[in-house]
């Protein structure tokens, strides 16, 4: 069985910092995007992270969309799965630096289930770059249809477009140690239930996830890289989606790699011209420019996966 996953994510960050630390200092983090299964993006699994946290005093308001266009057909003997349409995730989050090297946080998600626009577009990327379909093409176009059955007997069905809260998360983190060239940061997620588990709008459960980010800074021929990596532990109760078959514990792990090309002077103090830089990441790229207090990033992804 193939999954093909088309994910565009954008981004625009707005900093509430003062001018003459944000000019002093480009951030070079990855991408906060995340697994967009239609399940998967129900659970608290985190997002790589930054490693390097806000001052203190200093704070920082994001916007995120996440467009998942999937399509998925399995079927064995005791099991029947489809995954066929697109989800949207718009989240608000906001991130605040304490002293002693604390930051907390909050996101606040919404989740849309929507036949979508994208199939047309995603079989003739796929045909121009001689990928396989995974049977998308045999589908009707922009249809919703997200539903499993086991024994015959129906888990989850949905065929109707929705759009609601999904599960609030609160954040907690700690800097661990921090110097020019690297970094270390413990983080700390609790993911409420407050979006609708009948809609899968949200899981139905409590989620803890606990995890660490760390960095590695060097410069080379006037470009500079950054290797990122994280890993950690979910935790969670069963849940209402699938309760009988979820995981109450589950291992997380990732790393990027980022390649900076300055293609302007450094900033001045008034950040007013700002910078180019390319982020490169395995799957995906990002060009990422900042001018004066705010940051835009977007990332479209190819994930091609082989059961």
């Amino acid at each position: 069985m193939f999954v093909f996953r088309l994910i565009v994510s954008c981004s625009f960050c707005v900093l509430l910092m003062a001018a003459q630390a944000f000019a002093t200092e480009v951030q070079l983090e990855p991408l906060g995007v995340s697994n967009q299964a239609p399940l998967a993006k129900l659970t608290g699994l985190p997002t790589l992270g930054r490693a390097r946290l806000l001052l203190a005093g200093n704070s920082e308001v994001s916007f995120s969309w996440d467009l998942a266009s999937n399509y998925t057909l399995g079927k064995n003997a005791n099991e029947q799965v489809v995954f066929d349409g697109e989800s949207h995730r718009l989240a608000v989050r906001l991130d605040h630096g304490l002293n002693a090297g604390w930051e907390v946080g909050v996101e606040v998600p919404m989740i849309a289930h929507r036949e979508g626009f994208l199939d047309s577009f995603i079989e003739n990327w796929h045909d121009l770059f001689g990928l396989p379909q995974g049977g998308r093409d045999q589908a009707t176009d922009n249809q919703l249809n997200y539903s499993y059955q086991k024994n015959s007997i129906p888990l989850f069905s949905l065929q109707d477009e929705e759009v609601g809260l999904g599960d609030l998360r609160l954040l907690l983190s700690r800097q661990l140690c921090r110097t020019e060239d690297s970094a270390l940061a413990l983080h700390v997620s609790l993911e409420l239930p407050t979006g609708d588990d009948d809609e899968l709008l949200g899981s139905g459960s409590v989620d803890l996830a606990i995890w660490l980010s760390g960095d590695r800074l060097w410069r080379s021929a006037g470009q500079r890289f950054a290797l990122h990596w994280g890993g950690g532990l979910l935790v969670s109760d069963s849940g209402e989606v699938l309760s009988s078959q979820r995981r109450n514990l589950v291992g997380t792990g990732s790393d990027a790699l980022v390649l900076v090309t300055e293609f302007y002077n450094p900033v001045e103090a008034n950040g007013a011209v700002g910078r180019k830089t390319l982020q490169s990441i395995p799957g995906f790229a990002e060009l990422w420019r900042r001018i004066n207090e705010a940051r835009v990033h977007n990332a479209p992804i190819e994930e091609l996966l082989d059961h």
